[in-house]
């Protein structure tokens, strides 16, 4: 449910900082209900729709959001830049010339 705000007003349910005149904010739909009740001067419905309910309940397509594809097979050989370089020594031991 929407309401605009029609004066300035603090929900701590809605956010920490204090709401001003003309905001929209975006609640419940109970909550939406008993602030009209209580306070039908300070706010204003504008749609009873719940669409932020509705999009959090539709479960999201498997696969939808992935960034890049499945890596390749982890067995493929190293690329050229890190072939060439020896292999590291252990602390300790003596460089070999």
């Amino acid at each position: 449910m929407q309401l605009k705000i029609l004066d300035q007003v603090h929900l701590s349910g809605v956010r920490t900082s204090t709401l001003a005149a003309g905001e929209l904010v975006e609640v419940s739909r109970v909550l939406g209900q008993e602030l009209l009740e209580k306070h039908p001067d300070k706010f204003d419905l504008v749609s009873e729709d719940d669409a932020l309910a509705e999009e959090k309940s539709a479960p999201a397509p498997i696969g939808a959001g992935k960034a890049e594809d499945a890596p390749a097979n982890k067995a493929e050989d190293a690329p050229a830049n890190k072939s060439d370089k020896p292999a590291r020594r252990k602390r300790g031991e003596a460089k070999a010339d």
